[in-house]
């Protein structure tokens, strides 16, 4: 079985020659699990190698960043909310979090937040802690958190969690 490491550097060796590819050639190339090859592609997009799109990736990373207007982080244009970097920071801001358009974390594709399911304080680090990812479906989220932990949720527990962080956070100056 090959290390995480050499996977990773064979990856980007091979996205930097073919300029882009899917998720699938890349699970059937390496022979490992999808959600191994989403961890992996996230470690990556994270060190500013490449970037994620909906069902690939692409080499490099794109010119002109966005900056999050509450936190200051980078947008990362697959989890970008209005002009928030992320779910937690558009939850945390927004006076009218149930109209927000979120990004389905797997799919990319946009979803009202009314609708949504959220995977709240999982292992997945992107940017604002606690993380909090969005989904359309259910059968998807369930299955991220076999992977990732965390709690799942419909858009009133997610913004609960958040005013629990809030409150722990004001006592104790640390993050949950």
């Amino acid at each position: 079985m090959m290390k995480g490491n050499i996977r990773r550097e064979q990856m980007l060796r091979l996205i930097e020659a073919r300029g882009a590819m899917a998720v699938r050639d890349l699970v059937e190339q390496f022979s490992v699990s999808r959600m191994t090859i989403h961890r992996d592609l996230l470690l990556l997009e994270q060190e500013g190698r490449l970037s994620r799109l909906h069902g690939g990736v692409i080499r490099g990373v794109p010119q002109g960043i966005q900056w999050c207007r509450s936190c200051g982080q980078p947008v990362v244009p697959h989890q970008r909310v209005a002009d928030y970097c992320c779910p937690h920071c558009a939850l945390r801001n927004d006076p009218k979090p149930n109209r927000l358009i979120f990004k389905d974390f797997i799919s990319g594709q946009p979803l009202v937040a009314a609708e949504g399911f959220f995977l709240m304080n999982s292992m997945v680090d992107l940017c604002c802690h606690p993380t909090i990812l969005t989904f359309a479906k259910e059968t998807e989220v369930i299955g991220f958190r076999a992977g990732f932990g965390g709690s799942v949720g419909r858009l009133a527990e997610a913004l609960e969690f958040l005013e629990l962080e809030r409150v722990l956070r004001g006592k104790s100056g640390t993050k949950i």
